[in-house]
């Protein structure tokens, strides 16, 4: 009767054990959260350029007006895009040719404003500096890349 408590005592001390070990591994081993890449890059692009105190000021600006300028933008391209497809529900008879135009025309602007965006950020640099643009660059083509493609979502927490 004796070794049978003892056996079992020891038996649950081991269940509670692997019980606790199971309950760690799912939490450490837990996936992190999917990162915004915006929002990491624009942490990563001062760090990837050397920037200084002040060139990170301007280059902050930059990046601030570029995204109002992009959200301006999209708003207007969405509003256009909504407008352009609602013909086929009311079957209103609009120039979808020139709708076109105008889509395509925002388009272009937000490459030419994107443009002059990365111009502004190379001027800010010091000739020492400039090396690490191409770099730079490379790290924007893949966040563009990356972020163009369609995803799919995380796995659901367990």
């Amino acid at each position: 009767m004796m070794k049978q408590i003892q056996f079992y005592k020891y038996a649950i001390a081991g269940l509670v054990l692997l019980n606790l070990a199971l309950i760690g591994f799912f939490i450490l081993s837990k996936p992190l959260p999917p990162q915004p890449l915006h929002g990491d890059f624009g942490i990563q692009a001062p760090r990837i350029l050397h920037l200084n105190a002040e060139q990170r000021k301007a280059f902050r600006f930059s990046a601030d007006s570029h995204h109002r300028k992009m959200q301006a933008l999209s708003l207007r391209q969405k509003e256009l895009l909504a407008h352009y497809f609602q013909q086929i529900v009311d079957s209103s008879q609009t120039d979808n040719a020139l709708l076109l135009q105008k889509a395509e025309q925002l388009e272009r602007e937000k490459i030419e404003i994107t443009y002059q965006h990365f111009e502004e950020v190379k001027s800010i640099l010091k000739p020492e500096q400039l090396p690490y643009f191409k770099e730079f660059m490379q790290a924007v083509l893949d966040v563009m890349s990356t972020n163009s493609k369609k995803n799919a979502p995380p796995p659901k927490d367990f």
